[in-house]
């Protein structure tokens, strides 16, 4: 009897270990498809995307070494930053006033370009920190915006919710702070999108 009981309960370790087992190999995967994805993501230059948070929203336009970024602040008007190469302009929409800076040409740096991806969360590009992840990070599914999502739980304070079928990243939750990706396109932005605003009316400020 004692033995047979012992069988058993070595038969049920057995089968929870298989599972443990099975249950962490899943998350690695997963947590191996986001890090590429991520990187692939931050390397797109041609893409538009809408963010929204408490403060307000962020839209991005990006076609190659030219972006622009539009906020709409809840309470502050309007922000554009306009890139080019490595050329910058801050245009305050409230204050009519457009400032232009311009970065070391000579040293090849260029201005900031947006991305559509942030990487939120750094795990090493090896399969020893992806196992080592898998163990501390919870993953499971829920529905953000009618998209079917991996929500990885990283940490008390900080939750990602990532598309599904494409692993972009829709939702952060962070500090308390909600950010969402409301709409995105890649490979969709003409020359016309990434005009430069126009400035008739505004104050330049060259820096």
């Amino acid at each position: 009897m004692i033995k047979n009981i012992i069988k058993i309960i070595l038969v049920l370790a057995l089968f929870a270990l298989i599972f443990f087992g099975i249950s962490i190999a899943k998350r690695v995967i997963i947590i191996d498809r986001y890090c590429k994805k991520v990187d692939e993501y931050q390397n797109v230059t041609n893409f538009y995307a809408k963010f929204e948070d408490s403060y307000g929203t962020r839209e991005l336009w990006r076609k190659e070494d030219t972006g622009i970024t539009k906020d709409t602040s809840k309470n502050a008007g309007t922000t554009i930053t306009y890139v080019k190469g490595n050329k910058l302009w801050n245009i305050m929409e409230e204050t009519k006033t457009a400032y232009k800076s311009q970065s070391d040409a000579e040293n090849g740096e260029e201005a900031f370009l947006p991305v559509i991806e942030s990487n939120t969360f750094d795990v090493e590009d090896n399969l020893l920190e992806k196992i080592k992840t898998a163990f501390t990070m919870k993953i499971t599914m829920e529905t953000v915006n009618d998209k079917m999502c991996y929500k990885f739980q990283v940490n008390d304070n900080l939750q990602i919710y990532v598309n599904k079928t494409d692993f972009m990243k829709i939702k952060e939750v962070n500090e308390g702070e909600t950010t969402e990706l409301l709409e995105y396109s890649l490979n969709s932005v003409e020359d016309k999108d990434v005009k430069m605003p126009s400035l008739e009316g505004y104050e330049i400020v060259e820096n």
